[in-house]
Protein backbone atom coordinates (compact mmCIF):
# COMPACT_ATOMS: atom_id res chain seq x y z
CA UNK A 1 0.00 0.00 0.00
CA UNK A 2 2.87 2.84 1.24
CA UNK A 3 4.72 1.56 -2.22
CA UNK A 4 1.63 2.62 -4.42
CA UNK A 5 0.91 5.48 -2.76
CA UNK A 6 4.76 6.86 -3.10
CA UNK A 7 4.25 5.48 -7.11
CA UNK A 8 1.17 7.41 -7.35
CA UNK A 9 2.94 10.65 -5.66
CA UNK A 10 5.88 10.16 -8.59
CA UNK A 11 3.32 10.02 -11.24
CA UNK A 12 1.53 13.11 -10.30
CA UNK A 13 4.99 14.71 -9.44
CA UNK A 14 6.59 13.82 -13.20
CA UNK A 15 2.90 15.07 -14.61
CA UNK A 16 2.98 17.89 -12.23
CA UNK A 17 6.26 18.84 -14.07
CA UNK A 18 6.07 18.29 -17.64
CA UNK A 19 2.79 20.72 -17.49
CA UNK A 20 4.71 23.45 -15.64
CA UNK A 21 7.60 23.02 -17.91
CA UNK A 22 4.83 22.75 -20.76
CA UNK A 23 3.17 25.85 -19.46
CA UNK A 24 6.89 27.97 -19.25
CA UNK A 25 7.69 27.09 -22.57
CA UNK A 26 4.48 29.04 -24.06
CA UNK A 27 5.40 31.86 -21.79
CA UNK A 28 8.43 32.15 -24.36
Amino acid sequence: MKFLLQCTDIHLYSHTFKAITRTCFNLY
